[in-house]
């Protein structure tokens, strides 16, 4: 496999920049949700950064993964790693990062939850502790779904791709992650979609101000569609891989296992910047942070060329402010004398 090196390594830098700009844009939404919007105590965005959390674990769960596989091919050794790694940390690693699946399809039904709810059972209110807990369970559940696999050694370290994927020749493990990480989670977001779609094409005897209510939730669940159907595009790439090897007799194209992982972190890329670009707070903020950003380089630079032009200035101006700092420190001393002197009169 020498004759391929170039092309693997060229297939890892690219899943390692896409992972990178994962953690970036997820990181960056954090950001801002902490420090730039004002009201950000809320159950939205609660969810929206629950979403982003469970992204950062899947990206940097592939890509510790990818920093194998990368030195890996980069040292043209089959035998990188030792046999403990390949049999107990290796799997793990996949663990974390099937773990990483789930926990964010799982963060998107709760948005979607959240959206039905306001919805649907407007008149049921739930606090902002309740969806806290729910995330907690969200990632309790997440870890226990996908625990069989790992127990059952599902996860096999294959030589020539140094990583340890589900191979394609273990159906039930495929079908069982496939179903529950992935299908079953795919089937409640777009039954809540449509639940939400029928019931507001349907109900029209409603005040003005319960239809404002419902055009904006809807228009916020519209906003995680495009992010989740992404991941469904991951799914059916997959499995498509999947299938094509069960009609070969199990018999994988030497890019297949590379490829099924290099669409995950292509696919990790583009959700949160698809978030951003269709969450005008959140593209607002952005816009107003990239900025300042833009502005701090810009006054550094021209007070960096102000010192290099005038130097005999800035030693003026700073003689002036130990001047002024000397007078201040001259006035507080006499002013405690003062005092002194009045209390002993």
């Amino acid at each position: 496999m020498s004759q391929f090196t170039t092309l693997f390594i060229l297939l890892d830098l690219l899943a390692i920049f896409s992972l990178l700009i994962g953690i970036f844009t997820a990181s960056l939404i954090l950001f801002i949700i902490a420090r730039k919007l004002n009201r950000h105590h809320t159950i939205a965005n609660l969810l929206l950064a629950n979403t982003c959390v469970c992204t950062l674990e899947l990206c940097l769960s592939d890509l510790i993964i990818y920093g194998f596989i990368v030195i890996s091919d980069s040292t043209l050794m089959t035998s990188l790693t030792s046999l403990y790694d390949q049999r107990y940390l290796c799997p793990i690693r996949s663990y974390f990062l099937f773990t990483g699946f789930s926990l964010l399809y799982t963060s998107y039904c709760l948005q979607g939850y959240y959206r039905f709810r306001q919805v649907i059972f407007y008149k049921k209110h739930y606090s902002y502790k309740v969806f806290v807990y729910l995330c907690l369970i969200q990632w309790i559940f997440s870890f226990l779904l996908v625990l069989p696999m790992l127990l059952t050694q599902s996860f096999i370290y294959i030589p020539t791709e140094f990583f340890c994927p589900i191979p394609f020749n273990k159906p039930l493990s495929v079908t069982y992650i496939a179903v529950c990480v992935y299908g079953v989670f795919l089937t409640i977001f777009a039954t809540i979609y449509l639940w939400i779609y029928v019931y507001t094409s349907r109900t029209t005897s409603i005040t003005v101000k319960r239809r404002r209510t419902i055009d904006r939730q809807f228009t916020m669940l519209k906003r995680i569609i495009l992010p989740a159907f992404s991941l469904m595009f991951l799914g059916i790439v997959y499995l498509s891989l999947f299938f094509q090897a069960i009609a070969n007799q199990y018999q994988t194209h030497f890019l297949t296992y590379r490829l099924s992982y290099l669409f995950i972190a292509i696919g990790m890329s583009f959700i949160h910047v698809i978030t951003i670009f269709q969450t005008p707070p959140i593209r607002k903020a952005v816009l107003e942070l990239f900025n300042c950003l833009e502005g701090r380089m810009w006054k550094r630079k021209e007070s960096q060329n102000t010192v290099s032009e005038n130097p005999n200035t800035t030693v003026q101006q700073q003689q002036k402010r130990e001047e002024q700092m000397e007078l201040m420190d001259y006035k507080k001393i006499k002013l405690s004398q003062s005092e002194e002197e009045t209390v002993s009169n």
